[in-house]
């Protein structure tokens, strides 16, 4: 910067600071400038925003501003012995641009049901017309085959974003799996069986009995189904989009009369290590060599579900059983279908028995919570796809806003015994991830969407392989 004259007096020449970045910002992001006119450290950078001095160095990055308009300059000083220079640049405007307001969206649409083929359609008000949705598509229309959280950003001319989420109802046919199909041979004395519908409130449901209508509902949770005799059985639900009826049950009632009693007595406790978990321990009277017998729960399956009884007497089984309804009910009945032989006739038999369920809350309660209705601030959800699984399912999930909005977030797969079987972490308040199942049995699992050590949202899923 020095210019010597003849007499030996020396100028100082500053280059004029220019000042470079984007004009355009959008709000709560940092506002990028440079000014830099050389690497010589005797330059001293001062900058001002709207005439007050508040950061130094050749660059600089605003953060914490609202929307509006900001006019910076940098004052460039060099320094040589006694002498100082300064040199002021241009005025630079920066405007920093407000969150654009929510895109609407309008949908979903129904354009093939027997696809399961939905159609989302986003709007704004702005000028510009850019959305890009949280399944990876692109543009104001979002074709959709799966029901459960989807999420659409709308971005302006400015690059500023904003987004709306919405809520799309689940395929009927996704609930089917809670539906028994094929045939099934019930003994007389098993009767009434009580069949419960899917979780959730259902836009239309119905259930059917050799084709006809029994019992319907709309804009509810689908009541209990008797079933007293046999026949072919169906389950018919309606989303509000598309309708389906699932395949048929086909009940067939056999004749269990004149069977020896097997069940003497049992009880019930707590296993504390387990949410949802008991232990149930049966006096059984064997009176048949090689007694086989399937057991189970109406509230939930058994561990082990199958036994053999080689000989005669007395047994004291113990059975774990995990419960798939929070809260428990109050009892439970323990059914078990044995087989013994009777001469040269093998003979199908039928005994239940009556259980009180002990109060495992205060057990539970580090282990597994239900987060209240009150504490949600929008709607959560979670889907599972395919169901059954092969190879890879998928889980969907949006935590919406709750109170612990920071907490650990995980989806962790539970097999009916409450032994947790896979856990992922989870960063983001909406989005997919994929678990490989290969290594899985075949079986029934939960699927608990989790934050802060409490269960949002829950779904079972079966595995196959």
């Amino acid at each position: 910067p020095f210019t010597t004259l003849e007499h030996g007096v020396s100028f100082i020449t500053i280059t004029p600071p220019q000042i470079s970045g984007f004009t355009d910002y959008c709000e709560g992001d940092a506002v990028r400038l440079s000014a830099s006119i050389g690497a010589d450290p005797s330059y001293t950078y001062q900058w001002f925003r709207n005439s007050i001095a508040f950061a130094t160095g050749s660059s600089i990055a605003d953060v914490g501003l609202t929307a509006g308009t900001y006019t910076y300059y940098v004052v460039v000083t060099y320094t040589s012995g006694s002498v100082t220079c300064t040199s002021t640049s241009s005025n630079f405007t920066v405007t920093v641009h407000g969150t654009p307001a929510p895109p609407t969206v309008s949908g979903p649409t129904a354009l093939n049901c027997s696809l399961y083929q939905l159609e989302l359609v986003a709007s704004h008000s702005g000028a510009t017309q850019y959305y890009n949705w949280s399944n990876g598509t692109f543009g104001q229309r979002d074709t959709i085959y799966a029901g459960g959280p989807y999420r659409v950003y709308y971005t302006d001319m400015y690059g500023c974003t904003s987004h709306t989420t919405v809520s799309v109802p689940y395929s009927p046919e996704s609930y089917f799996d809670w539906f028994p199909t094929g045939c099934y041979d019930v003994c007389n004395n098993q009767l009434p069986l009580t069949m419960y519908g899917p979780p959730g409130i259902f836009w239309g449901w119905g259930w059917l009995y050799g084709g006809s209508t029994v019992s319907s509902g709309s804009h509810s949770v689908m009541a209990p189904l008797s079933i007293n005799a046999g026949g072919t059985y169906n389950m018919f639900l309606d989303n509000g989009l598309c309708t389906a009826t699932t395949p048929d049950l086909n009940v067939n009632v056999v004749n269990c009369d004149n069977c020896p009693p097997l069940i003497l007595g049992g009880s019930v406790i707590c296993d504390p290590m387990v949410p949802g978990g008991y232990k149930v321990t049966l006096n059984l009277n064997v009176t048949s060599a090689n007694t086989n017998c399937t057991i189970g729960t109406d509230i939930g399956p058994t561990v082990p579900f199958s036994a053999n009884f080689a000989t005669v007497g007395a047994y004291f089984p113990t059975l774990n059983f995990t419960t798939l309804t929070m809260p428990p009910p109050s009892t439970v009945t323990v059914m078990v279908r044995y087989y013994i032989t009777m001469g040269k006739v093998t003979k199908e038999c039928y005994a239940t028995i009556v259980l009180t369920l002990p109060n495992c809350t205060g057990m539970w309660q580090s282990q597994r919570q239900i987060l209240p209705s009150s504490q949600n601030t929008s709607p959560t959800g979670m889907m599972v796809y395919p169901n059954p699984a092969q190879h890879t399912m998928n889980v969907n999930y949006n935590y919406g806003k709750n109170i612990a909005t920071d907490g650990a977030r995980r989806i962790v797969v539970y097999d009916l015994t409450g032994k947790a079987v896979y856990t992922q972490a989870i960063n983001e308040a909406t989005g997919t991830i994929s678990i490989p199942v290969d290594a899985l049995a075949g079986a029934v699992y939960m699927v608990r969407m989790e934050q802060n050590g409490l269960t949002i949202q829950i779904q079972r899923v079966s595995i196959t392989h």
